[in-house]
């Protein structure tokens, strides 16, 4: 970067070294962001030594441990809650490795929901419903592993607090966390 004089003289102060970074704050700001991998530290499940997270038949919230990025320190890992740290449109995202278990309905077919909710009120839904017959259980060779991808966009408040929120129609289905598996990314477009 060239270095500009406030004047036209040798002796007048350069505006690089007076303003340093200063010189520069007409930037906008850094967009808010936050990627983060699921963490279980629950050894006692069966299944997988312990790195699946079970979602049941009622709404449980998605909550993951091993925050990697959070450029505003939106992301609550205790509660799974991320506050938008500026008003736009945000996209969320969720994408995991699922291990279904008897998820199957009269027509042959899991049915996995999962909801975006904005400030505790349920925004969008997403389903993911895949033939999983037959059903498989714990240590079955018919185990079912499925991979799902979920977007949805989220328009925001300031201060306005997102989740994701799951469940399953029938028995359980679970997330992969050990880390490499699973993500989830709350970011401001």
């Amino acid at each position: 970067m060239a270095n500009v004089s406030l004047g036209t003289h040798p002796h007048e102060i350069p505006i690089n070294q007076l303003l340093g970074k200063q010189a520069f704050m007409d930037l906008p700001p850094e967009k808010p962001c936050a990627i983060m991998h699921h963490l279980h530290d629950d050894t006692s499940s069966s299944t997988n030594g312990g790195r699946l997270t079970e979602i049941g038949t009622s709404w449980e919230v998605v909550k993951v441990g091993d925050v990697r990025y959070d450029n505003y320190g939106a992301y609550e890992k205790s509660t799974g809650e991320y506050t938008a740290p500026r008003t736009g449109m945000y996209l969320c995202h969720i994408g995991s490795n699922l291990w279904v278990h008897d998820i199957v309905d009269a027509n042959s077919n899991s049915v996995i929901q999962f909801y975006v909710q904005i400030n505790g009120i349920d925004y969008k839904r997403a389903y993911i419903q895949k033939n999983m017959y037959p059903s498989p259980s714990v240590g079955d060779p018919n185990d079912k592993w499925v991979y799902m991808d979920i977007n949805i966009h989220a328009p925001c408040r300031k201060g306005d607090k997102l989740k994701f929120v799951a469940k399953c129609n029938h028995d359980e289905f679970r997330l992969d966390d050990d880390g490499k598996y699973t993500e989830m990314v709350f970011r401001m477009l």
